[in-house]
């Protein structure tokens, strides 16, 4: 009973932290002009912060859409006449990140910035932790991703996603693209859908996927409320009793009852399976898949990573690459290892 009370305060908690961060949006399209500039380097959580790669003076001009998408343009500022070319080997194509789970935007440009000196645009999708418990806010926002990506005439896609909360917006996508949705149930512009996943040029998973199970959503969901890292709250290693002990029975106890509610409400489940049945089903095997991942991930074990992928190879795809690195926590290994990463990402090679 107590737990069942708490649960219900936990989702009265992330509706307020929701409200905090600015999102709410009742009806419509939430489509806005604010416009900012962003610089090259942010501080993240942490003392980590990214930094620059490149000498380049370029700058990215972020207009966010609704208050869960974001689109940055890069610019080239003060060009030599010797520099002119370089623009030109710029791709045209649109990158898309699919954030993670409650993800903070100011986080997730970090990563937009990798992109600035390959393509000139890049479309940040972070849903709020709260359209986890409304698939109606999730479908709202896929339309408006939709109804953004119509806007710009691009020859190809390159979709960057991450965690499993990634995972499943763009698995989503994949499901109302293909044949096998049920048009009953569609409430997702199914053309709009079909432009997007013929447009795929490449794929990089980060930190995904794994089975959502409870407890996988129960620490998801501390991460957020607690706006600390999983790898802090759930420390094997910690003294005093370990990690499980850093949130307090009742505490964890809500959590549990939360996520299992979540995961009996037939709709949602059905969503769920469709998502992840779509990944392995519709995505082109010729498309490039490169999953990145960390041994020591909290939330997504390393075999259910390796497993997907060699199911993507059976399926036929033959340009899978996969990289597992040391002692990163969850969705954390483009701070930890930029350099790497980074390479990863651009080299034509892998």
């Amino acid at each position: 009973m107590h737990a069942a009370v708490s649960s219900r305060l936990v989702s009265l908690a992330l509706l307020k932290k929701y409200k905090a961060r600015g999102g709410g949006g009742g009806g419509g399209s939430g489509f806005g002009a604010e416009r900012g500039v962003v610089g090259s380097a942010h501080a993240g959580v942490g003392s980590s912060s990214f930094t620059s790669s490149s000498s380049s003076p370029s700058r990215g001009v972020r207009e966010r859409k609704t208050n869960a998408i974001d689109v940055f343009r890069f610019v080239q500022n003060h060009r030599r006449d010797d520099e002119a070319e370089d623009d030109k080997k710029r791709s045209k194509d649109v990158v898309v990140i699919f954030a993670w789970f409650g993800s903070e935007k100011k986080h997730v440009a970090k990563y937009a910035h990798m992109y600035k000196d390959k393509h000139e645009e890049v479309i940040v999708v972070a849903p709020p932790a709260l359209a986890s418990l409304s698939p109606k806010l999730t479908t709202q926002i896929a339309n408006d991703f939709l109804r953004i990506f119509r806007e710009k005439d691009v020859e190809g896609v390159h979709v960057h996603s991450f965690s499993n909360g990634g995972f499943l917006f763009a698995g989503n996508l994949l499901y109302h693209a293909s044949d096998k949705r049920d048009d009953k149930e569609c409430k997702i512009n199914v053309e709009l859908a079909k432009k997007w996943k013929t447009k795929i040029k490449s794929v990089t998973l980060d930190c995904a996927p794994a089975r959502l199970n409870a407890n996988v959503i129960s620490r998801a969901f501390a991460s957020v409320l607690l706006g600390s890292r999983v790898e802090d709250i759930y420390d094997n290693d910690a003294k005093e009793g370990g990690g499980e002990s850093r949130m307090g029975e009742l505490a964890k106890s809500a959590l549990d009852v939360l996520a299992e509610t979540l995961l009996s409400d037939e709709n949602l489940q059905r969503k769920i399976n469709n998502a992840y049945a779509a990944w392995e089903t519709e995505l082109d095997t010729n498309v490039p898949l490169k999953m990145l991942f960390s041994e020591s991930d909290k939330l997504v074990p390393v075999n259910e990573v390796q497993e997907f992928a060699q199911r993507q190879r059976a399926r036929g795809n033959a340009r899978v690459f996969t990289k597992c690195f040391k002692n990163v926590p969850h969705c954390e290994i483009g701070r930890w290892h930029q350099d790497e990463y980074m390479k990863v990402l651009f080299d034509e090679k892998i």
